[in-house]
């Protein structure tokens, strides 16, 4: 009998492996012997199974042969071949589109430094408006010269990496290297009462894996900002069987993950004398709340990112995944939701003022730890931001992101600390002096909230007093030692925060300063 054509319909990817299904059609009543071509040769005839009624599948096994690959695929050579010439041609298109972009961008610089050159000159003139005027639109078609001149070398990086993907596989596809093929043979039973025309087969193979991504678009409504959120998945499918239109179902479930006890071992107590020292050691600890003015939640959730409970994600349609090993993106849920958004500055690690948004996880489902690409809208197109991360985040949950710093904000912080020990007990007091400093060089008014954090004790040898603020946080020290200040900084303005704090200790107490 000739072979039988049983392309892959669904397909649940996890973590470390892929769970396929076929529909295997069968002739009618009575014995057959069915031959199913083109299957991955990574499938095991122990993990085949056939959870259908209606027929008995009496034995399975797979053929596996070796030939070689330019054998196996003839038109293989000759198509990259012809994909490759096309490259090389747009690559040569694509390095002039660069070189005329870079020169236009050239010339709007030498004629704006031409320009800016007589500014001087254009002062002493009764009205020196006009000639500003001719400045500034040299200056924006400068930058519009610069931003235009981005998306040609984008396009010709992107040809080259084409190019340099064709080459490879047109290497591999000459060198004549072995490749392997599989086929399905079932010997099934179809009784004369039964009336079903396929027989179900399922089975697991490694490489086919999948990974949660995210991208989130801010967008500006007349009622706020919005947040788009669409929720996908990062497939790989290196099984060498093609998907093609097939049901797609990521899931978090392990079926490979086993239990096993904990190994024991034994505990052995051990004394020793009591060091009159104390030795204090500076910890810093991330503060992560689960939602806002509610307590604060575990440091990493239960499981691996997936709340501790297996979920299913499906695909809303057929999708393609092709047996190359490239990442393949697939969009399984978006909605869009109002989010509210404040600049907000954390001197001590970072200069810069970031815009940070708060909005609720709208969707039906948690939102699984993953990396998302931020986006933000403008006159109806989007813009790459940056990227971000997420961690677990259950339905109706508020969670953050950060789209980016304020271009004309800026915030400086210097710090000074000194020491005084008393001549006869050896008591230490140690003062710390903070100071913040945010400024404004943008065209507008910015509304900042400012954080800075102080230490908080944990034992009774070391006392932290109440800090001195300058002017006054309106929120805080809380117990993470948080300090908050919501300021207003006017264009081209700034404003300073001072603050000030003792640290006092016991000569025996040794302090990591």
């Amino acid at each position: 009998m000739s072979a039988i054509q049983a392309p892959v319909t669904r397909v649940e990817l996890f973590e470390d492996r892929a769970a396929i299904t076929r529909l295997v059609p069968v002739p009618g009543p009575g014995r057959h012997t069915l031959t199913v071509a083109g299957v991955t040769p990574l499938m095991d005839e122990r993990s085949l199974v056939f959870p259908g009624d209606g027929v008995v599948v009496e034995e399975a096994r797979v053929r596996r042969w070796a030939v070689v690959q330019s054998a196996a695929d003839g038109e293989l050579a000759t198509g990259l071949e012809a994909r490759r010439v096309a490259l090389v041609a747009e690559v040569r298109v694509a390095e002039a589109a660069v070189t005329r972009s870079a020169d236009v961008a050239r010339h709007a610089e030498q004629t704006l430094e031409a320009a800016l050159a007589t500014v001087p000159r254009l002062m002493h003139r009764e009205d020196p408006t006009e000639g500003a005027s001719a400045v500034r639109g040299l200056a924006q078609g400068r930058a519009d010269a610069i931003e235009a001149a981005c998306g040609p070398r984008l396009a010709l990086d992107a040809v080259r990496r084409e190019l340099a993907d064709v080459e490879r596989r047109l290497a591999i596809a000459r060198s004549g290297r072995s490749t392997w093929q599989a086929e399905l043979v079932l010997s099934v039973f179809v009784p004369e009462t039964s009336t079903a025309r396929h027989v179900i087969v399922r089975c697991t193979v490694p490489c086919g894996v999948w990974r949660p991504s995210h991208r989130a678009t801010l967008k500006r409504s007349p009622s706020g900002l919005r947040t788009a959120w669409e929720v996908g998945a990062i497939t790989w499918n290196a099984t060498g069987e093609d998907w093609n239109g097939v049901e797609l179902v990521c899931s978090t479930a392990r079926p490979g993950e086993r239990s096993d006890p904990p190994v024991l071992t034994d505990d052995a107590i051990r004394s020793r004398k009591k060091d009159t020292t104390v030795v204090v050691s500076a910890r810093e600890e991330v503060v992560e709340v689960a939602r806002h003015g509610a307590s604060r939640r575990a440091p990493s959730v239960p499981g691996v990112e997936d709340g501790g409970e297996p979920r299913t994600f499906t695909a809303p349609r057929p999708v393609d995944v092709p047996s190359d090993g490239r990442p393949v993106a697939v969009r399984l849920e978006t909605w869009e939701v109002d989010a509210s958004g404040t600049y907000v500055a954390h001197p001590e690690p970072s200069a810069q003022v970031v815009l940070r948004t708060r909005q609720t996880n709208a969707g039906s489902r948690p939102l699984l730890a993953g990396p998302v690409q931020l986006f933000r809208e403008e006159d109806g197109r989007a813009y790459a931001v940056g990227r971000g991360r997420i961690g677990f985040v259950a339905p109706n949950e508020p969670f953050l992101l950060g789209w980016g710093s304020h271009d004309g904000a800026r915030v400086t912080r210097s710090s000074a600390r000194k020491v005084e020990r008393a001549r006869l007990t050896g008591w230490q007091t140690w003062t710390f002096e903070t100071s913040v400093r945010l400024v404004n060089l943008g065209g507008t008014s910015v509304a900042v909230e400012l954080k800075e954090r102080v230490p908080m004790s944990e034992i009774g040898d070391v006392k932290v007093a109440r800090p001195t603020c300058t002017p006054a946080a309106d929120h805080g020290p809380d117990a993470d030692g948080m300090l908050v200040w919501n300021l207003v900084v006017e264009a081209g303005g700034r404003r300073e925060v001072a603050i000030s704090y003792v640290i006092e200790a016991a000569s025996s107490v040794q302090l990591p300063f």
